[in-house]
């Protein structure tokens, strides 16, 4: 998730259990930090001769780990001690609050579907929440109202960032809802306090994920009798009835992914009108669908190629740790050689963020080592390095 929401569990944690502590602001501070030390591990860019395979391989990584929280909770409490001496008195109590910030950290990250592997060592694998997108406007509307006294204008200035944001992106009508939420949650807060943010904040959640699992039932129902690897899942935002899917599936020595969108209200919203993606294009090329439409489903297209063209590069071996849905295709410059990438997050028509071109001799990144690889992966490179079955 984004920082921000980070930040908002954080400060409602202090705000549900701070009472109990001495020294409000540095019990604040400490829960704020907890609920946003792991994702320093953005530092792995630092010195990286790729610093941006560096990054994918490893952010949500060894940080993102339930046995690393302790030390996140040890960093955030010391923090809040010296910030305010008044937490001095209860260090076991304050530690435990941030302990749980770091594990909220965690959970919260894995609600959509970039994945984390919280259980490593005993097991690598990536776990995919596929329930809400990475910035979820319903969640800022649930939770800004606990901003108050010195930082309500704090609160005022993301809840008009968040409408602006939900109306530029997603229309009026979404920006509208998301104030309509605001107020809702703003007068539950004066009534019932923390316990009423909590509960909006957990139905909220409950409607994605009752979305996600209806999504993956009709996507698997549509497709019979194909070999599934994945259903990668993604709402759009502030709109739990919209999904973006891209399906990973193998027949035979050919691996295909199927882009499509999903309504589970199409008398509200058809399904080609789910789509959330930048419009200016995309670097992967794309064939027309094979698949018929259905009122609730719009098929966009299909990427396919043979998995013997995996490319058996090192620089694509680190990548492979990363990706989830990856495609490959020949750069534009015929000696330029291959872009291998990640169709989650192919926005633009240029290289992306999780986009690696594959340069004859360029071994720049192939230093780096982690144990994580998708299921997927394992299906394509079955010499690839297994991680034990879950737990």
């Amino acid at each position: 998730m984004d920082n921000v929401t980070h930040s908002l569990i954080g400060t409602l944690l202090a705000r549900t259990f701070g009472e109990r502590l001495p020294g409000t602001r540095g019990v604040t501070l400490a829960a704020i930090l907890a609920s946003n030390v792991p994702d320093l591990d953005l530092v792995v860019r630092i010195g990286a001769d790729d610093p941006a395979l560096s990054y994918l391989v490893h952010h949500r990584g060894f940080t993102h780990t339930f046995v690393t929280t302790p030390l996140t909770a040890l960093i955030a409490t010391l923090a809040g001690a010296l910030f305010e001496p008044a937490c001095r008195a209860r260090p076991g109590s304050l530690f435990l609050l941030s302990l749980l910030a770091a594990v909220l950290h965690i959970g919260a990250d894995g609600w959509n579907n970039y994945g984390i592997h919280p259980l490593w060592p005993v097991w690598s694998g990536w776990f995919y929440g596929d329930t809400v997108f990475i910035v979820e406007p319903l969640l800022w509307a649930v939770m800004l109202p606990i901003l108050s006294g010195r930082w309500r204008w704090l609160g005022w200035a993301i809840t008009l960032a968040g409408a602006g944001l939900a109306m530029s992106m997603l229309g009026v009508p979404t920006s509208l809802g998301f104030l309509a939420l605001y107020a809702v949650a703003t007068w539950s807060h004066r009534r019932w306090g923390e316990d009423a943010t909590w509960a909006l904040g957990g139905l909220i959640l409950a409607s994605f994920v009752i979305g996600s699992e209806a999504v993956e039932r009709k996507i698997s129902a549509a497709l019979p009798g194909t070999e599934l690897l994945d259903i990668a899942r993604s709402p759009r935002p502030a709109t739990p009835w919209c999904w973006d899917v891209l399906v990973s599936e193998k027949e035979g020595e050919i691996y295909r992914v199927r882009r499509a969108t999903v309504s589970l209200l199409p008398p509200v919203t058809a399904p080609a009108d789910c789509a959330f993606r930048l419009p200016e294009g995309q670097t992967f090329s794309w064939d027309l669908p094979d698949r018929p439409g259905r009122p609730d489903i719009h098929w966009e297209g299909v990427w396919a190629a043979p998995t013997a063209s995996l490319p058996q590069d090192c620089r694509a071996a680190v990548f492979l740790r990363f990706a989830r849905v990856p495609a490959w295709q020949a750069l534009p410059d015929p000696d330029a050689g291959l872009v291998i990438g990640d169709l989650r997050y192919d926005l633009e028509p240029e290289l992306g963020f999780a986009e690696v071109p594959l340069a004859p001799g360029d071994t720049r990144g192939c230093g780096v080592d982690a144990p994580w690889s998708s299921a997927t992966v394992r299906a394509l490179a079955p010499e690839a390095p297994a991680e034990a079955s879950p737990p």
